[in-house]
């Protein structure tokens, strides 16, 4: 009987402890969850809806049907994507080396000749 003591203790103690942070999260703002995130609508569906000063980051040009269209459309979609990461890879070349010099100078600052 002790050892049901021992296992059914801790959970309910958990449990208790669960249920009031549940509690607490709920009342500190209770029209958070009730109430709905807003949609933004786009400006050529709805034009009195506001224009964000955040340009977006696809763009995504217009659908004409021509396949040309698209092919080329695919092609500046794969080469801004491999300026990107060329641009992310030359980034990382330079914290590497800013690194290597911080681990080097690291390496100089203890010269055990000193004491």
């Amino acid at each position: 009987m002790a050892t049901n003591w021992k296992i059914i203790v801790p959970i309910g103690v958990l449990a208790l402890v669960i249920a009031a942070m549940i509690t607490m999260r709920l009342s500190d703002n209770p029209q958070k969850l009730a109430e709905p995130t807003p949609i933004k609508q786009d400006p050529a569906v709805n034009p009195s809806a506001t224009k964000s000063p955040i340009a977006p980051l696809i763009q995504v040009p217009a659908a004409t049907g021509n396949v040309d269209d698209v092919v080329n459309a695919l092609f500046t979609d794969s080469s801004d994507e491999i300026s990107q990461i060329t641009q992310a890879m030359d980034d990382d070349v330079v914290l590497v080396g800013m690194d290597s010099q911080t681990i080097g100078d690291l390496g100089q600052s203890y010269n055990e000749n000193d004491f």
